[in-house]
Protein backbone atom coordinates (compact mmCIF):
# COMPACT_ATOMS: atom_id res chain seq x y z
CA UNK A 1 0.00 0.00 0.00
CA UNK A 2 1.25 3.71 -1.12
CA UNK A 3 0.84 6.97 -0.01
CA UNK A 4 2.94 10.21 0.35
CA UNK A 5 4.01 11.66 3.24
CA UNK A 6 5.51 15.22 3.68
CA UNK A 7 9.21 15.17 1.30
CA UNK A 8 12.62 15.96 3.38
CA UNK A 9 14.27 16.67 0.54
CA UNK A 10 14.39 20.82 1.79
CA UNK A 11 15.63 19.63 5.23
CA UNK A 12 18.06 17.31 3.92
CA UNK A 13 19.51 20.20 1.63
CA UNK A 14 19.73 22.24 4.63
CA UNK A 15 21.47 19.65 6.51
CA UNK A 16 24.21 18.94 3.95
CA UNK A 17 24.64 23.25 4.07
CA UNK A 18 24.61 23.38 7.70
CA UNK A 19 27.51 24.23 9.85
CA UNK A 20 29.06 22.44 12.31
CA UNK A 21 27.18 22.28 15.88
CA UNK A 22 28.64 24.14 18.41
CA UNK A 23 31.53 22.19 20.90
CA UNK A 24 28.75 20.47 23.46
CA UNK A 25 25.90 20.15 21.40
CA UNK A 26 23.96 17.58 21.14
CA UNK A 27 25.17 15.50 17.68
CA UNK A 28 23.66 11.99 16.37
CA UNK A 29 26.02 9.62 14.72
CA UNK A 30 24.42 8.80 11.22
CA UNK A 31 25.23 9.50 7.50
CA UNK A 32 22.25 12.33 6.96
CA UNK A 33 23.01 13.72 10.51
CA UNK A 34 18.95 13.67 11.24
CA UNK A 35 17.35 12.58 14.06
CA UNK A 36 13.94 11.40 14.23
CA UNK A 37 11.35 11.10 17.43
CA UNK A 38 7.88 10.80 18.09
CA UNK A 39 5.46 13.86 19.29
CA UNK A 40 1.94 13.78 20.93
CA UNK A 41 -0.73 16.78 21.23
CA UNK A 42 -2.82 14.53 23.51
CA UNK A 43 -4.41 12.55 20.86
CA UNK A 44 -2.38 11.23 18.20
CA UNK A 45 1.38 10.23 18.17
CA UNK A 46 2.95 11.75 15.11
CA UNK A 47 6.84 11.21 13.83
CA UNK A 48 8.94 14.20 13.34
CA UNK A 49 12.68 14.46 12.02
CA UNK A 50 15.44 17.34 12.89
CA UNK A 51 18.89 18.13 12.64
CA UNK A 52 20.83 17.06 15.03
CA UNK A 53 20.81 20.14 17.66
CA UNK A 54 16.58 19.74 17.26
CA UNK A 55 15.78 22.77 14.74
CA UNK A 56 14.09 22.66 11.58
CA UNK A 57 11.67 20.11 12.96
CA UNK A 58 9.59 18.25 10.49
CA UNK A 59 6.28 16.59 10.85
CA UNK A 60 6.94 14.18 8.45
CA UNK A 61 3.59 12.18 7.99
CA UNK A 62 1.09 13.98 10.20
CA UNK A 63 -1.57 10.52 10.28
CA UNK A 64 -5.07 12.18 11.30
CA UNK A 65 -6.28 9.25 12.98
CA UNK A 66 -3.35 6.72 13.95
CA UNK A 67 -0.24 6.38 16.20
CA UNK A 68 3.02 6.67 14.62
CA UNK A 69 5.59 5.04 16.91
CA UNK A 70 9.20 2.89 17.28
CA UNK A 71 10.95 4.79 14.18
CA UNK A 72 14.07 3.35 13.21
CA UNK A 73 16.63 4.63 10.43
CA UNK A 74 18.03 2.16 7.68
CA UNK A 75 22.18 2.12 8.02
CA UNK A 76 22.09 4.00 4.82
CA UNK A 77 19.70 6.96 6.41
CA UNK A 78 17.63 7.16 3.15
CA UNK A 79 14.55 5.53 4.66
CA UNK A 80 12.24 5.27 8.15
CA UNK A 81 10.72 2.15 9.18
CA UNK A 82 7.68 3.06 11.93
CA UNK A 83 4.77 1.80 13.20
CA UNK A 84 1.30 3.25 12.45
CA UNK A 85 -1.27 1.58 14.95
CA UNK A 86 -5.48 2.24 14.50
CA UNK A 87 -8.00 1.66 16.59
CA UNK A 88 -10.47 0.87 13.59
CA UNK A 89 -9.56 -2.63 13.48
CA UNK A 90 -10.18 -3.86 16.99
CA UNK A 91 -10.13 -7.93 17.79
CA UNK A 92 -11.43 -9.70 20.40
CA UNK A 93 -8.06 -9.57 22.58
CA UNK A 94 -6.97 -5.91 21.61
CA UNK A 95 -8.28 -2.45 20.29
CA UNK A 96 -5.47 -1.57 18.52
CA UNK A 97 -3.70 -2.87 15.91
CA UNK A 98 -0.57 -1.22 14.14
CA UNK A 99 1.33 -1.52 10.63
CA UNK A 100 4.85 -1.31 9.52
CA UNK A 101 5.71 1.08 6.73
CA UNK A 102 9.23 2.16 5.34
CA UNK A 103 9.35 5.95 4.21
CA UNK A 104 11.80 7.21 1.46
CA UNK A 105 12.79 9.93 3.68
CA UNK A 106 13.81 12.54 0.36
CA UNK A 107 10.84 11.57 -1.90
CA UNK A 108 8.29 10.91 0.99
CA UNK A 109 6.46 7.74 -0.47
CA UNK A 110 5.06 5.40 1.96
CA UNK A 111 5.03 1.41 1.91
CA UNK A 112 3.24 -1.01 4.35
CA UNK A 113 4.98 -3.81 4.68
CA UNK A 114 3.36 -6.20 7.44
CA UNK A 115 -0.03 -7.02 7.67
CA UNK A 116 -2.38 -4.63 10.10
CA UNK A 117 -3.86 -7.90 11.23
CA UNK A 118 -0.83 -9.47 12.26
CA UNK A 119 -0.14 -6.39 14.61
CA UNK A 120 3.71 -5.01 14.63
CA UNK A 121 6.06 -2.87 16.76
CA UNK A 122 10.07 -2.62 17.60
CA UNK A 123 11.19 -2.63 14.54
CA UNK A 124 14.89 -2.67 13.64
CA UNK A 125 16.98 -2.86 10.93
CA UNK A 126 19.90 -5.72 10.06
CA UNK A 127 22.79 -3.86 9.73
CA UNK A 128 22.94 -4.14 5.78
CA UNK A 129 19.60 -2.88 5.86
CA UNK A 130 17.82 -6.17 3.44
CA UNK A 131 15.80 -7.06 6.19
CA UNK A 132 13.93 -5.74 9.05
CA UNK A 133 13.09 -7.14 12.54
CA UNK A 134 10.11 -6.38 14.65
CA UNK A 135 7.90 -8.30 17.09
CA UNK A 136 4.07 -9.13 16.22
CA UNK A 137 1.02 -7.55 18.38
CA UNK A 138 -1.81 -8.43 17.08
CA UNK A 139 -3.89 -9.33 20.64
CA UNK A 140 -2.36 -13.06 20.56
CA UNK A 141 1.17 -13.80 22.06
CA UNK A 142 3.41 -11.48 20.51
CA UNK A 143 6.67 -13.07 18.03
CA UNK A 144 9.63 -11.89 16.49
CA UNK A 145 9.37 -11.54 12.54
CA UNK A 146 11.52 -10.22 10.16
CA UNK A 147 10.59 -9.54 6.68
CA UNK A 148 12.18 -7.11 3.34
CA UNK A 149 12.04 -3.35 3.74
CA UNK A 150 9.59 -3.79 0.83
CA UNK A 151 7.69 -6.06 2.38
CA UNK A 152 8.17 -9.28 0.73
CA UNK A 153 9.96 -12.36 2.82
CA UNK A 154 7.79 -12.20 5.72
CA UNK A 155 8.54 -14.94 7.88
CA UNK A 156 8.59 -15.43 11.82
CA UNK A 157 11.28 -17.01 13.46
CA UNK A 158 10.25 -17.51 17.09
CA UNK A 159 8.13 -20.11 18.50
CA UNK A 160 6.47 -21.45 22.00
CA UNK A 161 8.98 -24.03 23.24
CA UNK A 162 10.77 -24.20 26.54
CA UNK A 163 14.87 -23.21 26.80
CA UNK A 164 17.44 -23.47 28.93
CA UNK A 165 19.42 -20.92 30.98
CA UNK A 166 23.57 -20.57 30.24
CA UNK A 167 23.57 -21.86 33.41
CA UNK A 168 23.09 -25.68 33.42
CA UNK A 169 21.31 -25.11 36.97
CA UNK A 170 18.78 -23.27 35.81
CA UNK A 171 15.40 -24.35 35.71
CA UNK A 172 14.26 -24.15 31.73
CA UNK A 173 11.68 -21.21 31.01
CA UNK A 174 8.84 -21.06 28.99
CA UNK A 175 9.43 -18.94 25.78
CA UNK A 176 5.82 -17.71 25.10
CA UNK A 177 5.82 -13.85 24.38
CA UNK A 178 8.37 -12.04 22.55
CA UNK A 179 9.41 -8.56 22.37
CA UNK A 180 11.87 -5.82 21.88
CA UNK A 181 14.06 -7.64 19.09
CA UNK A 182 17.44 -5.89 18.36
CA UNK A 183 19.86 -6.97 15.55
CA UNK A 184 23.58 -7.36 16.47
CA UNK A 185 25.88 -5.15 14.46
CA UNK A 186 27.66 -8.35 12.86
CA UNK A 187 24.45 -9.08 11.49
CA UNK A 188 24.67 -12.93 13.29
CA UNK A 189 22.38 -12.43 16.22
CA UNK A 190 18.95 -11.41 17.71
CA UNK A 191 18.41 -10.29 20.96
CA UNK A 192 14.81 -9.62 22.55
CA UNK A 193 12.43 -9.93 25.70
CA UNK A 194 10.77 -12.88 26.69
CA UNK A 195 7.96 -12.81 28.94
CA UNK A 196 6.05 -16.15 30.03
CA UNK A 197 2.92 -14.66 30.17
CA UNK A 198 1.47 -12.25 27.20
CA UNK A 199 -0.62 -9.63 29.55
CA UNK A 200 1.46 -6.74 27.74
CA UNK A 201 0.67 -4.47 25.52
CA UNK A 202 -2.76 -3.45 24.23
CA UNK A 203 -3.89 -7.08 25.24
CA UNK A 204 -7.36 -7.68 26.52
CA UNK A 205 -7.09 -10.84 28.07
CA UNK A 206 -7.94 -12.48 31.37
CA UNK A 207 -4.31 -12.64 33.13
CA UNK A 208 -3.87 -11.46 36.26
CA UNK A 209 -2.73 -7.75 37.22
CA UNK A 210 -2.22 -8.29 40.67
CA UNK A 211 2.08 -7.68 41.50
CA UNK A 212 1.93 -10.78 43.22
CA UNK A 213 1.49 -12.61 40.22
CA UNK A 214 3.59 -10.82 38.04
CA UNK A 215 5.84 -13.18 35.61
CA UNK A 216 9.43 -11.41 35.20
CA UNK A 217 10.81 -10.84 31.32
CA UNK A 218 14.00 -11.70 30.61
CA UNK A 219 16.69 -11.03 27.83
CA UNK A 220 17.06 -13.93 25.36
CA UNK A 221 19.28 -14.15 22.15
CA UNK A 222 19.27 -16.40 19.00
CA UNK A 223 20.51 -16.57 15.64
CA UNK A 224 19.01 -14.53 13.06
CA UNK A 225 17.10 -17.53 11.80
CA UNK A 226 15.41 -18.38 15.11
CA UNK A 227 17.82 -21.38 16.16
CA UNK A 228 20.28 -21.41 18.98
CA UNK A 229 17.80 -19.44 21.69
CA UNK A 230 19.58 -19.12 24.94
CA UNK A 231 18.19 -17.08 28.12
CA UNK A 232 20.84 -14.71 29.04
CA UNK A 233 19.34 -13.15 32.24
CA UNK A 234 17.88 -14.74 35.16
CA UNK A 235 16.42 -11.74 37.20
CA UNK A 236 13.06 -11.70 39.47
CA UNK A 237 12.44 -8.19 37.83
CA UNK A 238 11.13 -7.09 34.61
CA UNK A 239 13.81 -6.31 32.06
CA UNK A 240 13.73 -5.00 28.30
CA UNK A 241 15.00 -2.73 25.54
CA UNK A 242 18.12 -4.91 25.05
CA UNK A 243 20.54 -3.35 23.05
CA UNK A 244 23.82 -4.07 21.31
CA UNK A 245 26.88 -1.68 21.42
CA UNK A 246 27.41 -0.53 17.88
CA UNK A 247 30.63 -1.35 16.34
CA UNK A 248 33.28 1.70 16.32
Amino acid sequence: MYRWAIPLAPLLACVALATPPPAGAVTVPGPNGLIAFTRSDGTFRDIWVAEADGSNAVDVMNTPDGDEGSPAWSPDGTRLVFALETAKQPTKQTDVLGALNVLDVAGGAMTQITPIALGASDPDWSPDGSRIVFNSQGGHSPFVYVVRPDGSGLRRITRRTRVFSLNPSDPPVALVAQFQPSWSPDGRQILFTNEPKPCSGHHRDSCSRDPKDAQPRNVFAMNVDGTGVRRLTRSPRFEGQPAWARAS
